[in-house]
């Protein structure tokens, strides 16, 4: 597959100071299409940590990942994969490497991103109402919801949930509820909800210390740690309203999944040492 789109980037590379494309080495079969998808942006790749690397007990007898902090953080009690533990290692190794080489900010793109058609045009455009205490923009994600009157709906239901203790809702904190939808900052920019999506955004130095505080040890998965701080208050957090990054059909095929190890990452969570985390997410 080719890019379907050829562009030029010139204001996407001169805004960041440096712009990362996380992938593993042995996912050779990205690496060629990457550089004709990206061609005319100015990145370099960034290894992550392949899941093949890890293994159940290690991870909990490391400290690498809080299961129990992870558990009583989510409302669904599910233990992360390990595939999602070495994604959400890899993208703190990325803020971990833009503090230690003094960046400003950074752009941070996964290996199955494809660039939205007139992607750096869009992103001119929304720059000129980017809000100066950004920390956190959101250039490419899914699963968001508006302020339509199903979501609102839903979301009175979440807060009924949440008094009536249906659900595990009672976990999750009220004001993470009022703010999950998406809201308007201005014409070019939501003021992030409940999203999801790690393969196009960008981060503020201060982001990369929140985010290296919160997943030390790994306790969320990579992309949920932007809602999470997000609707809780703590983050100052953006969605681009035209998405400049979607994926490719490379996204088809994933790196992260061992469904199988799930369950088997619970059972052994009991021997581990862990944190006791209060705030909840969904």
């Amino acid at each position: 597959m080719t890019a379907l789109f050829p562009q030029s980037f010139d204001h996407i590379n001169s805004f960041f100071d440096h712009v990362y494309v996380l992938s593993l080495k042995r996912a050779t079969n990205r690496h060629d299409q990457l550089q004709k998808n990206l061609k005319g942006l100015d990145w370099s790749f960034f290894w992550g940590v392949d899941k093949i690397e890890l293994n159940e007990q290690n991870v909990l007898d490391t400290g690498i990942y809080d299961d129990s902090g992870h558990r009583s953080l989510k409302r669904t009690h599910r233990s992360m994969s390990l595939g999602e533990i070495a994604c959400a290692l890899s993208h703190r190794g990325i803020y971990q490497d833009i503090l230690e080489k003094g960046y400003q900010n950074a752009l941070i793109l996964e290996d199955d991103v494809m660039p939205n058609p007139d992607a750096d045009a869009k992103f001119r455009n929304a720059l000129v109402q980017l809000p100066q205490n950004w920390e956190l923009l959101m250039l490419g994600y899914y699963s968001e919801k508006y302020a339509q009157f199903f979501s609102i709906l839903q979301r009175q239901v979440y807060m009924l949930y949440h008094y009536l203790n249906i659900a595990n809702w009672q976990k999750v904190e009220r004001r993470y509820i009022r703010q999950m939808l998406m809201q308007r900052e201005n014409e070019a920019w939501y003021r992030i909800g409940k999203l999801v999506g790690g393969h196009g955004y960008a981060v503020s130095r201060s982001a990369c210390e929140k985010f290296i505080k919160l997943q030390t040890p790994i306790v969320l998965q990579a992309d949920r740690i932007f809602s999470h701080l997000a609707l809780l208050g703590d983050l100052k957090a953006y969605g681009i309203k035209e998405k400049i990054f979607g994926l490719s059909k490379m996204a088809q095929t994933s790196y992260i999944e061992y469904p199988d190890l799930v369950e088997k990452i619970s059972s052994l969570s009991g021997k581990s040492k862990t944190r006791r985390i209060s705030k909840v997410t969904t």
